[in-house]
């Protein structure tokens, strides 16, 4: 990605570089959608600066980081001849679904903010 992608300085725009087009609900209602600044903050993230990728879009800096611990990770499970699927599947809770919707609904809140008053 970072070979691909430039980070938009505006925080969101970033996946308009890949042919997609603005996002709709910052034109139409002027506050944007969940996933706005999502790839601008992986592509912070890629190019080397978390806390840009942080204060982007939160949610994005954790899919970033999610993603890069995956390969030490699923490397070390697999060295250690363990079954890195079931333990995963230990986590698909009801519990952790809505830890993730609070964590994806509070990154959205935050980036509503910034975006509104910015």
């Amino acid at each position: 990605m970072r070979l691909v992608l430039t980070p938009d300085p505006h925080g969101v725009g970033t996946h308009e570089q890949l042919g997609l087009p603005p996002c709709r609900s910052i034109d139409w209602f002027g506050v944007p959608c969940p996933g706005c600044g999502v790839t601008t903050s992986v592509t912070w993230f890629a190019h080397g600066d978390p806390w840009q990728s942080f204060v982007t879009q939160p949610f994005g800096f954790l899919l970033a980081l999610g993603a890069l611990l995956a390969v030490p990770t699923s490397f070390a499970a697999t060295l250690l001849g363990r079954d890195l699927g079931a333990l995963l599947r230990r986590f698909n809770t009801r519990r952790s679904w809505t830890v993730v919707l609070v964590v994806v609904c509070a990154a959205w809140a935050y980036k509503i903010l910034v975006v509104v008053t910015g």
